[in-house]
């Protein structure tokens, strides 16, 4: 898939968290989750970038019919078992406080297993840096043809952290430059 080029915003939040690890982003171990409680129609996805480059993607199975607290205690069980490594960064869909349809109105009760599933997936994983990504963010790089899936929503955050990593890493090398041509003067 060919994702879009981003408008890198260099004042936000996102920017300012890539900023403190673009490096490990380009050249580490990158664990991308785009959480779900598990649901007959969304299950967790996940993406996993090595040295900048996506590796693999797919899904948690989740049994939708069992308790919340079941399928809670699932994910984070299988993110263990399946991801034990302690990662450079881990990648979570930043899930805003209020979730609006197009009608207006939004489900409270969705938005709060989106965040306690959210929850387990910082409980579970090791890592060095977490960085959220707004749903905003990542919907701009994929293409109008993109069919939605929830290893396709891992995947489009992992190219949104790679660009600004590399935003930032090109950015930083730039300064470098301009220093030191500014000194040779």
């Amino acid at each position: 898939m060919e994702y879009k080029q981003l408008k890198i915003n260099t004042k936000g939040r996102l920017w300012l968290s890539v900023k403190k690890c673009a490096r490990l982003i380009l050249e580490g171990a990158v664990l991308v989750i785009d959480p779900s409680i598990g649901s007959h129609s969304s299950m967790p996805g996940f993406a996993i970038l090595r040295v900048g480059c996506l590796t693999n993607r797919g899904t948690i199975a989740v049994e939708p019919t069992g308790s919340t607290h079941d399928r809670l205690f699932a994910i984070g069980e299988c993110l263990r078992r399946d991801f034990p490594t302690a990662w450079d960064v881990l990648v979570v869909e930043d899930i805003p406080d209020r979730r609006f349809s197009k009608s207006g109105r939004g489900s409270i009760r969705q938005q709060v297993q989106l965040h306690r599933a959210v929850g387990a997936v910082h409980a579970s994983v090791r890592c060095v840096h977490a960085i959220s990504v707004h749903p905003a963010t990542w919907h701009a790089v994929v293409p109008p043809d993109y069919v939605k899936s929830d290893a396709g929503d891992a995947a489009a955050m992992a190219e949104v952290v790679r660009q600004y990593a590399t935003a930032v890493i090109a950015r930083a090398q730039k300064k470098s430059r301009e220093r030191k041509s500014r000194t040779k003067r």
